[in-house]
């Protein structure tokens, strides 16, 4: 029997149904209706009286011969009497006209039933004779509705939506010819069959993923020339011998002429088979393909038939959430015939490090983007393979998150690992890498091109490596979010910090020192995006007194900086000095109690994002620029939730501020009110209801409030004026007679308390100087000199010798010269002489400057000592003199006992 067509007759159109004269179909169907009519009769029967009984057998009896006699009739008419008869009956069912079947409005549902035993026998699941689900017209009440299953959907735009309609085959039912997408996906089609899509000649997608297709038939896409998108994702078309005989014929593709996009992965759910190829036959036909997606066979390689993808750009083997990848190994000829490509994913491919041959993509000159994260087995150490063949590319993205076993720990990577890496990379992402440090010489490698870093997910640990990073002077963008590490101890040299008040206290911890006005980190200049989220980096910023600091100072273009989940709880006025571009600002899940920056740093800021901070209001200066902002035009948002917002007449204006301002959303946000008494509430209603209580109560006050504070303010000043003038010439002698009384006890303490006036701190090499000159013209002067070379213990700790020497001395003089400066010893003696100094609140260190010593010979913590403490240059050999030498060594006296 011919294939059921649809028919436009007087603007309708009519898909009729049809049985050839030697179907039973229909006769079946009304046979067993009469049989579960007459078990529903003989039922009924029994429960009645006689004559009701009567007189229903007879009206039951003309019903059965009218029904007889339909069946009889409909059983041996023809395709066209059945057309006909369902044209003439087409005005009693409200059918309204279309003059196209694409014009059937979104969602229209249209019916059409067809012969069973054309289609293949009875359906497993519903035990009806086996008929597609597909576009229907029903043209008599009288058709058998039960085998009418579910639908597609055509829609005026082109489209064919017949997915997941429970179909065992194509539907053979010819739709408008000029739709462009046909989507097939999520049935059990096991077949595509000859000719099987050719009256749609403008059909540009084709989609049939997840199904079971098993069977291509070579003529299958015939007259598909247009055709751009292919999905056969997820079927049963595993690349051994016996399917690339069936379902991947040589010339299988051959009508596919403008083929761009194909997509066969996760058809193999056993890669790793060593008999599966790829069937690079087939796919050399397709000349326009552009993007390919495959399963990575294990050690298959692309053999000579891709060399007829001449346009491919983008190959995909990527198995980590599509299709399946055991590659395992990549050879020097395994790309070679995919010289085209410009793209390259092999995420999750089971890669082994020591399995890529070096030269492996050497063929792809054009490469620009290479993914190959989720490789847990390529190792730190193998990187060089990988960047060996990208030297001379012209590769713009490499994405390598999580290339080294997670259990692994301590990774600190090498410039030798990179020393191939290709100076082209724009776009670096080495995510969850467990990398802990990074040899200097790194950036040196990498700093060329890098405009955006990805490195979040790592441990790493502060390191004179972060002293770099302004090298790379084009990098716009920079993620170190979610490091692993927790705090501890700081790096002794970086940066350099004061001596403290104690030397008990934690390296973290404040102290009663002023903070560190230049300590600062030193970032790539043109950077636009900062995220250093939840960093727990060992260099904690909480734990350091940096509100007097500027820490970001001078980064120019800085648009985006997130600092959340860091335990900030101090954020300087001047933190973000120079940050003139900011426009994101983030410090969300930080125990922050104040924000109050200097406006000229943000005044181009367009959201602050505090959620679950300390905050419980903004200052005047930060709602004057917000206000400004949003005058100009700019939207600005404000985001405070699940932050202690108090709920008390002096903060009543912010309050007001928060609700007429415009930058705060309150709609499915966690706000809460907090009171003085301690209690809070959530909030629902914009603090409306609370704003309304406050304004009444807090009125009222005000003006007592204030005419009182100003009466007793007033009062007190002039009372306390009038008392200072009173006494001010005896005020005046009580200060300078208490300050002459504690500096003689201070003295009177200070020269009964140390056993030696001075320790003298020099170096091996001017022991002749110290021991032949100085010691002896100190002691003349009446002083009792402490050298180690007579005085230390011996048996002792060194250290322990130094530390009592400096608490045992009023003085600790120091003899300058280039040897000292080099000796680890003597600077940890002048470190000691510091914390004394610390300890006693008065100044310990008296310098002897011996010979030229610039200050690039130097440290850091020495020269720093010499710029706060007074020193005396002793005379040069050229221009000394008996006289002038003894009148250097009175002066030294005095300003040790003094």
């Amino acid at each position: 029997m011919a294939t059921t067509k649809p028919a436009n007759v007087d603007g309708i159109w009519f898909v009729p149904v049809g049985f050839s004269d030697k179907s039973s179909d229909f006769t079946s169907f009304h046979k067993e209706l009469k049989l579960h009519f007459a078990a529903d009769l003989l039922t009924f029967m029994m429960w009645n009286s006689f004559s009701k009984n009567c007189l229903l057998v007879i009206y039951i009896y003309v019903i059965w011969m009218m029904m007889n006699r339909v069946s009889a009739v409909l059983t041996d008419m023809s395709q066209e009497e059945i057309s006909a008869r369902a044209i003439k009956k087409s005005s009693q069912y409200n059918i309204k006209p279309f003059e196209s079947i694409s014009q059937v409005p979104d969602h229209q549902d249209i019916f059409l039933s067809s012969n069973a035993k054309e289609k293949g026998g009875i359906s497993k699941e519903s035990g009806l004779p086996h008929i597609p689900k597909h576009f229907v017209l029903t043209s008599d009440l009288n058709l058998p509705l039960k085998h009418v299953v579910h639908q597609c959907h055509v829609l005026q735009i082109g489209y064919v939506n017949c997915s997941a309609r429970d179909l065992y085959d194509i539907p053979q039912v010819e739709f408008p010819i000029n739709i462009t997408v046909y989507n097939l996906s999520r049935n059990h089609i096991t077949t595509l069959p000859k000719h099987a899509f050719s009256p749609y000649v403008s059909l540009k997608v084709l989609d049939l993923h997840r199904n079971k297709v098993v069977i291509i038939h070579p003529s299958a896409f015939v007259g598909l020339s247009n055709l751009e998108y292919l999905n056969l994702y997820h079927n049963r078309l595993i690349m051994n011998a016996t399917t690339i005989q069936n379902a991947f014929s040589e010339n299988v593709f051959v009508p596919l002429k403008n083929l761009k996009r194909l997509r066969l992965e996760g058809n193999n759910l056993k890669p790793d088979n060593k008999k599966l190829r790829y069937p690079h036959k087939a796919l050399s036909h397709l000349g326009n393909l552009e993007e390919l997606t495959l399963d990575g066979l294990f050690n298959a390689s692309f053999e000579s038939g891709f060399a007829g993808l001449s346009r491919l750009k983008s190959l995909s083997l990527e198995g980590y959430h599509f299709g399946k990848c055991k590659l395992t190994m990549l050879t020097n000829n395994t790309f070679r015939y995919l010289t085209p490509l410009e793209q390259l994913i092999l995420k999750d491919c089971n890669l082994q490090g020591e399995k890529i041959e070096a030269g492996t993509f050497l063929p792809l000159k054009h490469l620009k983007v290479l993914h190959v994260s989720h490789n847990v087995d390529i190792n730190i150490q193998f990187l060089d393979r990988i960047f060996y063949g990208l030297q001379n590319n012209s590769l713009q993205i490499l994405e390598m998150n999580n290339v080294v076993n997670p259990n692994t720990v301590g990774i600190c990577l090498s410039s030798k690992y990179i020393k191939y890496f290709p100076q082209s990379v724009e776009i670096l992402y080495a995510k969850d890498n467990r990398l802990e440090c990074i040899d200097r010489k790194v950036i040196d490698i990498i700093k060329k091109s890098l405009k955006v870093i990805d490195i979040g997910k790592n441990a790493f640990i502060l390191g004179t490596y972060f002293m770099d990073l302004h090298k790379l002077d084009q990098l716009e963008t920079l993620h170190v979010d979610d490091f692993l590490a927790q705090a501890m101890d700081l790096p002794r040299n970086y940066p350099y910090i004061p001596p403290l008040d104690t030397d008990k206290c934690s390296p973290h911890e404040r102290t009663e020192l002023e903070p560190i006005d230049d300590f600062q980190i030193h970032l790539p200049p043109k950077m636009k995006v900062f995220n250093m989220r939840f960093t727990g980096m060992r260099y904690v910023i909480s734990k350091l007194d940096i509100g007097k600091t500027k820490v970001f100072q001078n980064l120019i273009s800085l648009k985006y900086l997130d600092l959340s989940s860091n335990s900030i709880r101090v954020l300087g006025r001047q933190i973000f000095h120079g940050m003139t571009e900011l426009r994101y600002l983030c410090i969300s899940h930080n125990p922050i109690y104040r924000f109050d920056p200097d406006p000229s740093n943000i005044h181009k800021l367009q959201a602050f994002i505090a959620v679950e901070t300390s905050l419980s209001l903004l200052s005047k200066e930060t709602r004057d620029v917000i206000n400004q902002r949003i005058k100009m035009g700019f939207s600005f948002r404000v985001e405070l939730d699940q932050s202690p917002i108090l709920c008390d007449c002096p903060n009543l204006p912010f309050l007001e501020w928060m609700v007429t301002s415009g930058a705060f959303n309150f709609d499915n946000r966690e706000y809460s009110c907090y009171f003085p008494d301690t209690s809070s509430m959530d909030i629902h209603d914009g603090y409306t209801e609370v704003l309304n209580k406050l304004s009444r109560q807090c009125s009222s006050r005000e003006y007592l409030f204030f005419v009182t504070g100003a009466a007793t303010a007033g009062f007190a000043i002039f009372i306390i004026c009038s008392l200072a003038y009173r006494f001010r010439w005896k005020l005046r002698y009580m200060y300078y007679a208490a300050y002459i009384y504690a500096t003689s006890r201070r003295n009177a303490r200070s020269t009964n308390r140390f056993d030696y006036d001075v320790f003298i701190c020099y170096a091996e090499e001017d022991r002749h100087f110290v021991m032949d000159m100085l010691y002896p013209a100190l002691e003349s002067r009446g002083l009792s000199v402490f050298v180690h070379h007579r005085h230390f213990t011996a048996g002792e700790l060194i250290g322990s010798n130094i530390v009592r020497a400096v608490n045992r001395c009023r003085r600790t003089l120091v003899v300058l010269t280039r040897t000292l400066a080099e000796s680890s010893w003597c600077n940890y003696e002048i470190q000691m002489a510091n914390m004394a100094s610390a300890q006693r609140g008065e100044p310990v260190l008296i310098f002897l400057l011996l010979g030229g010593v610039r200050s690039n010979e130097m440290g850091n913590e020495l020269l720093y000592n010499i710029q706060t403490n007074t020193y005396i240059p002793f005379p040069s050999e050229s221009r000394a003199n008996e006289g002038a030498r003894n009148a250097l060594y009175d002066k030294l006296a005095r300003d040790i006992r003094d």
